[in-house]
């Protein structure tokens, strides 16, 4: 977690240097969880971004998410990339209906979104249960897959990971990857499967956290980008005409 509460209000461990928070932390001021009120420790490496941990197990709704060192710097980078964009935006926001935290929650003067930042696998039920959760109260889920991918001419694809393409007009069948430690995105657009896990895909957009929006917006695709599609779908429809014709 990368909040606490210090004298009942919200402390986050981003808006301070390192430094900062060794000397606050050397004062032995007490840090309670904003969820269940009990008290927090305040971790500080030189490796992962400062955050705190429950200095006991208590029944409290955060108390089985172990974040990894990549979801805490997703949060980090997100969440100022959104801050220097709208006024209202929150870092693990609870939302009290849902029983449920948004990593990151951001309220315009016509929509509230939910960003949901996914680093490990859940049941697909639980994330269209959460998303349909979200749907209901009125609030856009956007949710940003962190795993690894493995790319080589095709792009790999796990039933989880598949749950996050979408479709658009312009970028047909897409997927939005986002890399914290390079501090980007890589969009994949106009997907096309092969079999049930390789697709097809063009070379991917690179889009820095600087130019992330919400919603997301992209100029249009130049067509020197999509050639090299084209030369791969044209192969691989030989190759599986070629395979048919010799069964045949």
């Amino acid at each position: 977690m990368l909040t606490a509460l210090l004298e009942q209000k919200v402390f986050t461990t981003i808006q301070f240097t390192r430094e900062e928070l060794r000397r606050i932390r050397s004062k032995g001021v007490p840090f309670h969880c904003p969820y269940c009120a009990s008290p927090m420790s305040l971790r500080i490496g030189n490796r992962n971004i400062p955050h705190f941990a429950h200095m006991s197990r208590p029944e409290c709704i955060v108390e089985n998410q172990n974040e990894s060192p990549k979801h805490l710097l997703s949060k980090q980078l997100l969440y100022d990339r959104l801050n220097s964009l709208y006024r209202d935006v929150r870092l693990e926001h609870y939302l009290k209906e849902l029983n449920q935290i948004a990593d990151i929650y951001v309220k315009t003067d016509s929509r509230k979104i939910a960003v949901e930042i996914q680093c490990s696998n859940i049941p697909i039920p639980e994330l269209e249960q959460r998303t349909h959760g979200y749907l209901r109260d009125g609030i856009t889920p956007f949710w940003v897959l962190t795993q690894s991918l493995k790319r080589k001419k095709l792009l790999k694809l796990s039933s989880f990971q598949q749950a996050f393409i979408r479709y658009s007009p312009q970028l047909h069948y897409f997927l939005l990857h986002f890399l914290p430690e390079l501090n980007s995105f890589h969009l994949y657009t106009h997907l096309y499967p092969v079999s049930i896990s390789n697709f097809i895909s063009t070379a991917p957009v690179i889009i820095p956290v600087s130019q992330f929006t919400l919603p997301l917006t992209i100029s249009e695709l130049p067509f020197h980008h999509l050639k090299p599609l084209i030369r791969i779908i044209r192969s691989a429809r030989y190759f599986w005409l070629t395979i048919f014709y010799i069964d045949i």
